[in-house]
Formats: C-alpha cells, structure tokens, sequence
C-alpha cells in the first residue's frame, strides 16, 4: 500500500464536501484532518485504516503489558485481560443499530 498524504480541511470547508469526503476516505483510503481556527481538531479516516490503528495500539499494549508481567508490576492475568478489553475489534453488526 503506497503513503498517502493527509489532507487538511477546515469545518467550514467540510460541511458543504462532507459527502464527497467520506466517499474519498471509504473508497480512495485518504485520511483528513479537520480544523478549526487553523487547529487541528479531529481525524477522518476508513474503517480499515481506524482498525488497523485499534490493532497497533492493541499490539503495543501487549507487549507492555507482556513486558510488566515479567516484571511483577501486574499481580494478575484478569488485571491484563481487564486492560486489552479495550482493544477488541469492532463488531459492524451492533453498529448498523447505532443510528
């Protein structure tokens, strides 16, 4: 998959593209970023590419947490479960109910 470059959008200029934005992040992968006053506010991405990050951050958690482990800074595996709960991937049947 090649790099692609983000793109920066303000609110203002959002709001009238929003339907050709999230056509270009769900079919073209582009990635934006919104601002406002000239600030970086939010992040616009694809599913796929959100995932991906859920997995990288779930990945690295592990590992840190692999890493306390050994270490003896976590007294439990429920301690660790409890932590890469928060990781689990997204389930897009119970988010077809969300709107």
């Amino acid at each position: 998959m090649s790099e692609r470059a983000t793109k920066y959008l303000s609110i203002r200029a959002l709001r009238p593209q929003l339907p050709s934005v999230l056509r270009d992040v769900g079919t073209r992968y582009a990635r934006y970023i919104v601002t406002r006053r000239g600030k970086p506010e939010a992040v616009l991405l694809g599913i796929e590419d959100y995932e991906r990050l859920l997995k990288l951050k779930a990945v690295a958690t592990r590992r840190h947490l692999h890493a306390l482990l050994k270490e003896e800074c976590l007294e439990t595996a429920e301690e660790m479960l409890a932590i890469t709960r928060e990781f689990e991937p997204l389930d897009h049947e119970a988010m077809k109910h969300v709107d």
